[in-house]
């Protein structure tokens, strides 16, 4: 369950880094920065990055 917790870890900050990414394309291009998907990729990353937390707090052996 420890490595499902890694995994899960992961895959919250590959949403906040792309949220992250999205938001300075977009700041770049003279765009709205928070418009686009910048607020739904973090709001996504934000909650399986806390997900996977605490599945790694709880089996951390």
């Amino acid at each position: 369950m420890l490595t499902t917790g890694v995994i899960i870890f992961f895959i919250g900050l590959f949403f906040l880094a792309a949220a992250g990414i999205s938001y300075r394309w977009r700041a770049f291009t003279n765009k709205k920065a928070w418009n686009g998907m910048a607020v739904p990729f973090t709001v996504i990353g934000l909650i399986v990055f806390v997900i996977g937390l605490v599945i790694i707090y709880v089996n951390y052996p």
